[in-house]
């Protein structure tokens, strides 16, 4: 929500406040995109190849592209559309889990290769849709590989 502030409300009667939506990208800018919100894909997801901020206090990863040679949480290997084998509805967990673990493991050998995920140390990672991120247009998942710290303290690659 942006607002003109706390000096305009008060003393001005400025009444107007703009509503958006914001996703953060690379270099502490707003990713860009064209369109209405409403008619774009919702999903959280970037090219193969994108490495994901790790928050420093917590060691949890950010949703925040950085450069890869920067500490990291995850690095992302593809993208899964859930649309491609479940076009009508959002499936239930198990089978949305099966469906993305299949193919971001696919895709994960591939990016990976000639190494195998199976032969790594690294972990998998990938979330599934919510009702509510579907009925939003969601479709899509990021596959990201990551690492531990070694103390259990989250991903880190």
């Amino acid at each position: 929500m942006l607002w003109s502030g706390d000096r305009a409300w008060r003393q001005a009667g400025e009444r107007r406040m703009l509503c958006g939506l914001q996703l953060p990208g690379p270099n502490n800018q707003q990713a860009l995109f064209k369109g209405k919100v409403a008619d774009l894909d919702q999903s959280k997801v970037w090219p193969a190849g994108t490495c994901l901020a790790i928050d420093s206090n917590t060691n949890q990863p950010v949703d925040v592209p950085v450069d890869c040679t920067a500490p990291h949480a995850m690095e992302v290997t593809g993208t899964v559309n859930l649309a491609e084998k479940f076009p009508n509805a959002l499936p239930a967990e198990p089978e949305q889990d099966a469906y993305i673990k299949d193919n971001c493991t696919r895709m994960t050998d591939a990016y990976l290769a000639p190494v195998k995920l199976r032969t790594t140390t690294l972990t998998l990672i990938y979330p599934t849709l919510s009702l509510s991120s579907w009925s939003a247009g969601s479709r899509e998942v990021a596959c990201s590989i990551g690492a531990t710290l070694g103390n259990g303290a989250g991903p880190r690659w």
